[in-house]
């Protein structure tokens, strides 16, 4: 989706104070004297324009071609700046505390399960409760985002995140009650907990998602979230003894 004014037609750039950049950072004709808020207080959504012999509707995204009337373009990458991993041990007396965080920064995500639920209009973009008349946009602007499924900016993601991957809670027995005449050196009970906390901004599940084969090639590399379960939060107990 066109998100400047350079980015119009060249029949239409001579016209290009008819449009403004909308709440959602894209390309939009609003008329003179109009502005993006002004849909619902001047029943502006529904009326529409003919510019160099192309129709735009009023508030509705405007899908961005090249010189050449291309329409296909690089959206994002699956690449992340960097990715990174750190842990943390503590240990108190019979108490030891293991921590290990790890996650990435940059790289984007396709959220397919969003554009997916937009079909029927299911998706919470949709949901306009809450905003004011000056942002809310009709269903069929969001029919447009939705694109009959094809792919599009709109559905491009930030994929960063950090996630608390691991935190392992483990305490020796033998240090309240001295077991070495049965025998035992360390009697240490735990509980492990893995997947437990993720921060993002990815709307989806989880952030770690990706789909391969055909075209996509490997799921490492094809960073699109289609349907997948997101990674399991689990809890175990451990047991350790010494003798």
């Amino acid at each position: 989706w066109a998100t400047s004014a350079a980015e119009l037609p060249e029949g239409a750039k001579s016209s290009s104070s008819q449009f403004q950049v909308n709440s959602d950072g894209y390309l939009v004709w609003v008329g003179d004297g109009n502005t993006t808020k002004d849909g619902i207080p001047k029943i502006l959504w529904g009326t529409s324009t003919n510019i160099d012999g192309k129709t735009y509707n009023w508030g509705r995204p405007i899908q961005y071609a090249d010189s050449e009337g291309n329409t296909l373009h690089q959206m994002g990458t699956s690449v992340p700046d960097f990715s990174y991993a750190f842990n943390a041990n503590f240990r108190f007396k019979g108490l030891s505390v293991y921590a290990m965080f790890d996650g990435q920064s940059g790289g984007d995500i396709y959220n397919h399960t969003r554009q997916w639920a937009a079909r029927d209009d299911g998706s919470d973009d949709v949901d306009q409760y809450g905003k004011d008349d000056a942002t809310k946009k009709p269903t069929v602007y969001y029919r447009d985002m939705y694109h009959v499924n094809a792919p599009n900016s709109w559905y491009v993601e930030d994929g960063t995140f950090i996630k608390l991957r691991e935190l392992a809670v483990k305490y020796d027995l033998a240090n309240l009650v001295d077991l070495r005449g049965v025998g035992i050196n360390t009697l240490k009970l735990g509980i492990v907990g893995r997947n437990l906390i993720t921060w993002t901004d990815y709307r989806g599940f989880d952030p770690e998602v990706g789909r391969g084969g055909g075209q996509l090639g490997s799921a490492v590399n094809a960073r699109v979230d289609s349907y997948g379960y997101p990674n399991y939060r689990t809890f175990s107990f451990t047991l350790d003894l010494d003798f």
